[in-house]
């Protein structure tokens, strides 16, 4: 027997050893169990038979499982999981079954509520102490949040190429380090007259499209100190030799971790040309300032008045000239600026404010709208003065007061109409209703407004169709009525009406005014006449019917008599 000659001293010392060596065992078990349950990355044991034994806490949670247990021992992937992720998974499992060789997959997969997840997954076959497959295991790291990343990349990038092929500029990629030309778009095609292929593959510089050499001497001094030129202007040269003026940006870019450049030039041939119109045409300037048929105020910084047209002249008559003085002396016969004045604002502010203000007491021009536009050096971008474009609304305002006026009284007509009066939408939704709406159904209005009327039940179902045919009429821009309903009203009881609906706009909506008059009396009173007349002719043919009766009784008396001899005792009146 073997080890049968040690001592009781050795074997025991053996034994120690032993218990050592499966406390560290033990040790390091445990130690490795709380890795995998603190670890971010999902691990799983999965057995041959493809059924989960084991998985970690980072998987539980993603997945939102309450109780990881209650799969212990079922098929995996997991009944939850989709198609997406199942059928790779099961095929790679299978194959490192098979050739027990480490396989990854990228897959969606879903937690029990139906989110998507994703992961990148690591099969990887697991010996026993002797090389023989024993179990998978399966690590898979949730990459979620970079597919979704991924995705909001791809869609800029779709973006960026939609931009980049159908703008007009001029739009064109080239290699930081050489110029090389990596791709143009259709805009750059049509603005220097070169076509794609000849450009691509080629240096910038030998495509010549600067007419000036020291303008690109500018371009690359800029683009060195601060990465980015930013609306350079310069004269692009075409093909043909035809020099054109434009704006050139460029931005350093990176691609595929390569520097590049992004470089756009808009062609601002008509803006140059609209430019020296405006330089050579002081005079035309001068006329359309004087043929604005609304004031024109310049105000420098501290309010005063550098320039007005001949309305203004003509407003303020009474206080010539005004050019020189504060626009509040003048324009309101005031000691300091207006509260609020918008050119005040605007030059703080740098932006178009307005305000509506009253005019110069006692002039014809009661109420003024005041729009101060910014006067801007173009070099520093500080605002420099004022522009005050002055309207009169005197006879506008007018019209709003009269409008308001005039609303007022529709709705007190509309309020206190002894008919009900109702809006509704063309899909049947209640807007509005007048009191006598209210008084004829039962609800208030606000029970109504927004419902509409096959959910509130105030229709019988038998007179539905009735109502969409004639709601039909109306969207086609037809009236109707006035037609018969029976209406339920919020208390159960029924009430007779008769409808008459036109349809109107209002503020740009197309919408259904009814007028629904209550008939229940005349409903009745016809009722009662009917019945009158049934009577009567009830009546009238017993009457009628008796005397008939008595006219052949009388015949047949005389007739006796006749053949009697006698003489016919009746006069019968035909």
């Amino acid at each position: 027997m073997k080890n049968s000659n040690k001592t009781k001293e050795q074997l025991l010392i053996e034994i120690e050893k032993l218990n050592d060596k499966i406390a560290k065992l033990k040790d390091t078990a445990v130690k490795n169990y709380i890795f995998l349950e603190n670890s971010p990355v999902c691990t799983q044991m999965v057995d041959l038979d493809f059924n989960l034994q084991y998985m970690s806490s980072s998987g539980v949670r993603d997945l939102k499982i309450d109780d990881i247990t209650e799969f212990y021992g079922k098929p995996y992937p997991l009944h939850f999981y989709p198609d997406s992720f199942k059928v790779p998974m099961i095929n790679n499992m299978k194959k490192v079954k098979k050739n027990r060789k480490i396989i990854t997959q990228e897959a969606s997969a879903l937690d029990v509520d139906g989110n998507k997840l994703w992961y990148h997954s690591t099969i990887i076959p697991i010996n026993d102490d002797k090389g023989k497959l024993d179990y998978l295991l399966i690590v898979s790291r949730n990459i979620t949040e970079r597919k979704k990343a991924e995705q909001v990349l791809k869609e800029s990038e779709n973006l960026f190429r939609e931009i980049f092929h159908t703008s007009p500029d001029a739009f064109s990629i080239s290699s930081l380090e050489d110029g090389l030309m990596v791709d143009v778009n259709q805009g750059f095609c049509d603005i220097t007259g070169y076509k794609r292929e000849e450009v691509i593959g080629k240096l910038s510089e030998k495509i010549n499209i600067w007419s000036k050499r020291e303008d690109r001497t500018k371009f690359i001094k800029k683009l060195k100190k601060s990465e980015q030129v930013v609306n350079m202007e310069f004269d692009f040269l075409r093909k043909n030799g035809q020099v054109i003026p434009a704006l050139l940006s460029s931005q350093s870019i990176e691609i595929n971790g390569v520097p590049h450049l992004l470089n756009v030039a808009k062609d601002i041939t008509d803006l140059k040309q609209a430019e020296s119109k405006l330089k050579n045409s002081e005079q035309f300037l001068n006329g359309i300032f004087e043929s604005v048929q609304d004031g024109v105020s310049v105000l420098n910084p501290d309010l005063t008045i550098s320039r007005v047209n001949g309305l203004m002249n003509k407003w303020y008559k009474d206080n010539l000239p005004l050019e020189g003085k504060k626009c509040y002396e003048v324009y309101h016969n005031a000691d300091k600026p207006c509260d609020p004045c918008p050119s005040l604002r605007c030059l703080k502010s740098g932006k178009t404010e307005n305000n509506i203000v009253h005019g110069l007491k006692g002039s014809s021009v009661e109420f003024i709208e005041l729009f101060s536009y910014p006067i801007k050096d173009p070099k520093s971008n500080e605002v420099i003065g004022v522009v005050e474009y002055v309207r009169d609304i005197t006879e506008r305002k007018q019209v709003e007061n009269e409008l308001i006026k005039s609303e007022k009284r529709l709705n007190i007509i509309f309020d206190s109409a002894p008919d009900a009066y109702y809006l509704n939408d063309f899909e049947g939704k209640f807007i509005d209703g007048n009191k006598a709406a209210e008084k004829l159904l039962g609800y208030t209005k606000e029970e109504l407004i927004g419902k509409n009327f096959l959910d509130v039940g105030i229709l019988p179902m038998d007179q539905i169709e009735k109502t969409l045919k004639v709601l039909e009429k109306n969207i086609s821009g037809k009236s109707s009525g006035p037609d018969e309903y029976e209406l339920i009203r919020k208390d159960g009881s029924t009430v007779s009406v008769g409808i008459l609906t036109h349809p109107v706009e209002i503020n740009g909506d197309g919408l259904v005014l009814g007028l629904a008059r209550d008939i229940t009396a005349r409903k009745q009173t016809e009722n009662k006449l009917i019945s009158r007349n049934k009577e009567l002719e009830m009546f009238n043919d017993i009457t009628v019917g008796r005397e008939l009766k008595m006219i052949e009784l009388k015949k047949e008396i005389n007739k006796l008599l006749e053949q009697s001899g006698g003489k016919p005792k009746y006069k019968i009146v035909a």
